[in-house]
């Protein structure tokens, strides 16, 4: 067996009958409370604050890659839970991610004139080591919630997170664009790294009045380390639907931190304007997520997938005009950012219908992590490459214009050659989406981060669903 596990049954004291009475609030406010701890650290504003303190663009992708290929790290991190369990785990590996978010506050208190290099290199620093204690702990509220909640309050528990995680989302870009126009940039990025420090402090005394619960599954790690060869290079439906996830991973993993590295040093566009189209984007990754929840049950993830890269080649064609039909096209960013969001909602959804049929019941979990992490992390190496390429020699930190319209003119090839392979994926009948992390509505790319958990998916089938599983095999 690669997952060991047990019957589970439901809580004889956990009979509340609402997602917002005790202790299930506590987990709601967690993740309020640390949505804007990410979208500030791991997001927009740690982009810019890179850009300000002189970063190249190999610095940014590098920082911004640091969540992908830490993923496999998330599947390690579970061998410590049968000794530490959720919650103290997640306290420790909250409070320990914590400590790196006082550099970047001190790199925006020194206020400095003219930025050494040193500064950009320990701005990155930072993120890595933040990412790296966050993955010791981000794969584990799920399933610890999902022990905690009744059978019957799971699926309204899980909706009225995603609008909660989704208001604080949106909130966290307009206040960070609201500080920006009103105040001098150090100055804000300031107050943001005092806020984001705040939402850490508030999400490890939410996670400390969770209940306890015992740690019923746990990942056989040696037994992965098997499976993800034969997995990897064995012909089936694993293997090419990893490598089809990927050559998107290939261009759309570069797209937001380079996007944004243009439009302040190329576009000379404001902080705050920038921030209010990231604004915009998590409006169309929230309404793209919630709208499309309540039909897509009844289709399968291929027409998802087409449509996905329909709208990604329609945005990389807008970049490019962008680039060279000069100022005029600006003028469509709010309507490109708000593409981007719901096109984020389908890429997200249509892998959370298809990734389920990887594997047989029993092997779900062990296969969606391999999955996952592999694609995490080859994943994660795009930014640092396209970062590499797209680097201007010499100071001023500059991004190279005609390299960065190559980037562009590759993933629209990319999406229109993709397009048919997507249309071949063989398929089961339509399969209801499971429940999922919703905070990877809010994160273009980074779906692959709520696969890895130790929550068996079954057949996707919610538990409020009383229809029968189906069992699929891989071929």
């Amino acid at each position: 067996m690669s997952l060991e596990s047990e019957p589970e049954p439901e809580p004889p004291h956990l009979t509340a009958t609402s997602p917002f009475a005790p202790p299930f609030r506590y987990g709601l406010s967690f993740g309020a409370s640390n949505a804007f701890t990410w979208m500030i650290a791991l997001g927009t504003p740690m982009v810019l604050l890179c850009e300000q303190l002189g970063a190249t663009t190999f610095q940014v992708g590098l920082a911004y890659a640091s969540v992908f290929l830490l993923l496999p790290v998330q599947v390690l991190a579970t061998g410590l839970l049968p000794y530490l369990g959720y919650q103290r785990q997640m306290m420790l590996a909250w409070g320990l991610r914590s400590i790196f978010l006082f550099i970047p506050l001190g790199l925006a208190l020194s206020r400095p004139d003219d930025p050494p290099p040193w500064m950009a290199m320990l701005m990155v620093a930072s993120i890595i080591l933040f990412s790296l204690f966050r993955a010791m702990g981000s794969a584990l509220f799920f399933p610890w919630m999902y022990q905690l909640l009744p059978m019957g309050l799971r699926g309204r528990y899980y909706t009225t997170e995603q609008a909660l995680t989704g208001i604080a989302g949106c909130l966290t870009m307009l206040l960070s664009a609201g500080l920006m126009a009103l105040l001098s940039p150090w100055t804000a990025f300031a107050l943001l790294y005092v806020l984001a420090l705040l939402g850490s402090a508030g999400s490890v005394f939410f996670i400390s009045r969770l209940p306890h619960v015992e740690v019923k599954q746990r990942f056989d790690l040696r037994l992965m380390a098997r499976e993800i060869p034969r997995l990897c290079l064995r012909p089936g439906k694993f293997r090419q639907y990893m490598w089809l996830v990927l050559s998107v991973a290939a261009v759309g993993n570069a797209f937001a931190p380079f996007t944004t590295y243009y439009l302040r040093v190329h576009a000379e566009l404001s902080d705050g304007r920038i921030l209010v189209f990231m604004a915009v984007q998590v409006v169309g990754s929230v309404l793209g997520a919630l709208l499309l929840r309540n039909f897509i049950d009844g289709l399968c993830a291929r027409p998802v997938f087409k449509l996905f890269l329909i709208l990604q080649a329609l945005v990389f064609t807008y970049w490019l005009l962008l680039v060279h039909g000069g100022s005029g096209w600006l003028d469509w960013l709010p309507v490109a950012y708000f593409v981007v969001g719901f096109g984020a909602a389908l890429n997200m959804q249509g892998n959370l219908k298809y990734s389920p049929q990887l594997s047989n019941d029993a092997q779900r979990a062990l296969v969606l992590a391999i999955h996952s992490s592999v694609v995490g992390f080859l994943g994660g190496l795009a930014p640092i490459l396209w970062g590499w390429f797209l680097k201007e020699p010499g100071p001023p930190a500059r991004m190279n214009i005609e390299h960065f319209s190559y980037y562009l003119i590759a993933s629209i090839v990319m999406m229109v050659v993709l397009f048919p392979f997507f249309g071949r994926l063989k398929e089961s009948a339509p399969q209801p989406l499971p429940a999922f992390d919703s905070s990877s509505v809010l994160r273009p790319f980074r779906w692959v981060a709520v696969s890895i958990n130790l929550v068996p998916r079954g057949n996707g089938h919610d538990e409020d669903d009383p229809k029968p599983a189906a069992e699929t095999a891989e071929k």
